[in-house]
Order: structure tokens, then sequence, then C-alpha cells
């Protein structure tokens, strides 16, 4: 019995089921591009009803928000994804019921933390504004690291609609929280205020529907928890340095800086969202099926999936790199407004991340049971950045950090390719399909060099945006379409299984 219904005789279970990767895919992948795209448009509107200081702490408040919610995410969502792929229908009610009780202990935790701390966090940023709303804003970290358990369950359970639903859900309630206060020139207090009784709500909702699941034990399982959290440990290591890594451009030039600048940073330093929607949820949807591959010892089937989600994914993203490296200055100023023209030079620098986004290369390794080397990996990533974005800082400004960003980022996938391919034993010209993605690399860098020169005429900026985005895009397709057919019609491989 699984969520709350019964199956017949020849019936199937939806934790059995084998959909194609494409439906889970864009089934996700939707549900993320809404959560995306609603988030760049409450920046896009906030840029433009705030002042550059408001805006800037607003901002700040997020940051401190971004930085702290993976360390509190203890791992529990990984171990999920990991563990519901392995266990039977009794001992995954167990496995909920550890989840929910951690990630309610932790949520209160990291609530309690930044609200006693938000007086220091604000004296770091030499910012004494962000004080009261970080105290507010803690609310909404307790509600909403309760809540972490509904994606990997629901996706685990092929139930990939209702991720989307609750998604679409999120999004327009903290968007109707923030929006309309913000146009009526309401404070940030209030405005956080709002936003925490939204989570509050969504946080019983989700409760309620937890509830509703039958398999669900109504006591944890103490051994079973002790496995949990010995597979969580590493990966919540990795991913409380990850989470600091990751930040760290924005920690430094938010404490180098006045709030008007580092506003101007934190625009351009955004990571353009189709990477995040793609591959995160891409990611997701192919976490189980590398696990379960990799307990079945189908390395060659694994090596398929890998290879086949990545030509997949380059394709998507390397016009888009190369089309927003060409016409960053008129994205910037699209979305922010003049006000923010200069953002979109941290924008370029950032973007050299982005083709390494073409696969989650730590996910491959958490599939095959690495944890520790992700963990060493986020390590050795945030004392390189570290050390680099001090070093930077001095001689080019806040381009410093970004460019330190860079460098460890590079480095960091370097390492992770390192210790796939020796735990598949296999040679590095095997770890990645490298022929077909310098080829789409060449096809995406020719076509958008075609479509530049739009970006010297005297129409306006959306304009430019537009016509520019219709060339490249009609050059790569006819190139795509010519010399690398078989990565056009289709994602994700049907064959890959679930």
């Amino acid at each position: 019995m699984t969520g709350g219904r019964t199956y017949a005789p020849g019936r199937t279970n939806p934790f059995d089921m084998k959909h194609s990767l494409t439906i889970k895919t864009g089934i996700i992948t939707a549900s993320r591009a809404f959560r995306v795209l609603g988030l760049l448009v409450m920046n896009m509107v906030l840029a433009r009803v705030l002042t550059t200081s408001a805006y800037g702490t607003y901002q700040q408040v997020w940051l401190v928000y971004a930085i702290g919610f993976p360390v509190f995410m203890l791992g529990i969502p990984a171990s999920l994804y990991y563990f519901l792929q392995h266990l039977d229908e009794a001992r995954r009610g167990s496995l909920m019921t550890n989840a929910m009780l951690l990630l309610l202990f932790s949520g209160m935790l990291m609530a309690v933390i930044t609200a006693a701390g938000a007086g220091a966090i604000a004296g770091l940023f030499g910012n004494a504004q962000l004080a009261f709303p970080l105290r507010v804003f803690s609310l909404y970290a307790l509600f909403t690291i309760a809540t972490l358990w509904a994606e990997p369950l629901y996706i685990s359970t092929n139930r990939h609609f209702v991720v989307l639903l609750v998604s679409i859900g999120s999004t327009l309630g903290l968007f109707a929280s923030v929006i309309p206060l913000a146009l009526a020139g309401r404070s940030l207090v209030l405005i956080f205020a709002t936003v925490a009784a939204f989570s509050a709500i969504r946080f019983l909702i989700l409760s309620f529907m937890l509830a509703r699941e039958k398999f669900v034990s109504k006591r944890p399982d103490q051994s079973l928890a002790k496995s949990q959290i010995g597979y969580s440990i590493p990966v919540s290591g990795s991913e409380m340095v990850a989470s600091v890594s990751k930040s760290m451009d924005k920690l430094i030039v938010s404490r180098a800086f006045s709030p008007s600048v580092y506003a101007v940073y934190a625009n351009g330093a955004m990571e353009v969202p189709v990477s995040g929607l793609l591959v995160g949820a891409i990611s997701a949807v192919v976490w189980p099926s590398l696990s379960r591959l990799h307990q079945e010892g189908k390395k060659e089937e694994l090596l398929s999936v890998w290879f086949n989600t990545t030509d997949k994914t380059a394709f998507f993203i390397m016009p888009v790199f190369f089309f927003f490296l060409f016409f960053a200055s008129d994205v910037m100023v699209v979305l922010f407004s003049e006000t923010y023209l200069l953002s979109a030079v941290p924008f370029r620098v950032h973007l050299l991340v982005l083709p390494l986004r073409i696969a989650q290369y730590a996910v491959l390794l958490l599939s095959m049971g690495a944890t520790r080397a992700v963990l060493y990996g986020s390590v050795g990533d945030l004392l390189v950045k570290l050390g680099l974005c001090f070093l930077l800082l001095e001689p080019f400004g806040y381009l410093g950090p970004a460019l330190a960003t860079v460098c460890s980022t590079w480095l960091e996938v370097a390492y992770y390719i390192t210790v796939a391919k020796r735990h598949l034993s296999v040679g590095f010209g095997r770890i990645l399909p490298w022929g077909r993605l310098a080829r789409t690399c060449a096809m995406a860098g020719a076509a958008c060099g075609l479509g530049y020169p739009v970006r010297l005429s005297s129409l306006d900026p959306l304009a430019r945006l537009l016509v520019g985005a219709c060339i490249s895009a009609a050059v790569y397709l006819l190139l795509a379409y010519s010399f690398a057919r078989g990565s056009m019609p289709r994602m994700l491989s049907r064959r890959a299984g679930s």
C-alpha cells in the first residue's frame, strides 16, 4: 500500500515503476523552471521598486539563508534518494519518520541560531539594517527545512506531478507574499514576516499530505537511523562546505563593500537559471537510476545513462552560455534596469562556470556511495576559493572573488572526474563524451557568433536580445540538424529506465 492506495494483482507499485526518464525529467524541469523564473521575476520587480541599499539588504538576508540552508539539511534528502531505492515498504515508513523528525529538529536549530546571531551577522556585513529582517526570516528556515522530505519522497515514488504542483503553489505563495507589499512600499521586516507566515502554511499542508501516506511508520527505527546517518554525515559535511564555498565570493564582497555595491554584484553573480533547473531536474531523476545500476554492477549501462544525459544537457546549455556571454549587458539591463548595467561584468565572469554544468559530477559519485570523495572535493574547493578570494580582492576589486569562484570550480570538477573514472575503472577518454561535447561547443559558438552583430545595432536592449536569440537559435538548430541529429530528438533515452 502506497500513498493511501492498494494495488490489485497485476497492477504496478509506483516504487517499482519504470517510466521514461524523458517524462520524469520534463515534469521536474517544469517544476524547477516555474520556481526559478518566479524568483527571477521577483528580483526584477524588487530591483526596480527598492533602493539599491534596500535591495542589497534583501539579497543579504537570502545570502545568509543560502549559506545556512544546506548546512541544516543534514544530508537527509540525499539519504532518501539513496535508501528509498533499496528498502522494503515497511522500512521505508521508518525511514520517512526518521527523516521527518531529524529535519524538524534541524529547522528549529537553524531558526534559533539565525535569530540569536542576527546582530553579529549584521555587524559582519557592516549593515545595521540587516538584523531585524534576519530575525523575522529565521522562521522561514524552520518551516522550509522541516519539509525537505517532500521532493525525494514523491520523486522516488514516481509521483512527479505532486512535485510540480507543490513547486507551483510554493512559488505563487512566495510571490504573493513579497511583490504586493514591495509595490506598496512596505518595509522589509513586514515582507519577511509575510514570507515566514506563508512558509508555516506550506508546512501544515505538506505535513497533512505526509500523514495520509499509509506506509509511513509511526515510530522511528533506530537501527535504520544509524545507517541513514552514516550515509548522511559525509553528504552533510560536503553540503555544509559547499554552501559556504558557493557563497564565499558574495560573503567577501558583502563584507568588503556597501549594500549598494553588493546589490550590483549579487545581480551579476547569479547562475544562469537554465543550469539549475535543467541539470538539477535531470540529476534528481537520474540519481535513483545510477544508484540502482551501480548496485546491480551494470557499469556499461550506468555509463550509457551518464553519457546520454551529459550529451543532451550540453545540447541545451552550451548555446545559452555563448549567447549570454555575447549579450550580457543587454541581459542585465532588461532584467534589472540601467541601474545595474555594471552587473554585466561579474555576470560574464561567473558565466565561465556554466560549461561545467552539463553534468552533476557529485551525483555520479554519491550514486556509487563515494560520499567521502564528495566531501573532500567540497573542502578543497572551499580552501582554494578562500585563498584566491583574498589574493585577488585587492588587485581586481569585487571581480577578484568572481575569478576565484571560476578557478576553484574548474579544479573541483577535475577532481570529481578523476575520482569517478577510478571508481568506474575506465580511462579519461571514457568518463565523458568528449568528441560530442566538442562538436556541440563549436556549433553553439559559431551560431551565437553569427548573432552577435545584432548587439552592435541601434535597437533597444530587449529587441536586440530577441532578434539575436532568434538568429542564434536558427543557426544552431540548422547546424545541429546537419551534424548532430542524435542530440536533438529526445533529451533522455527511454531505454535508460527509471
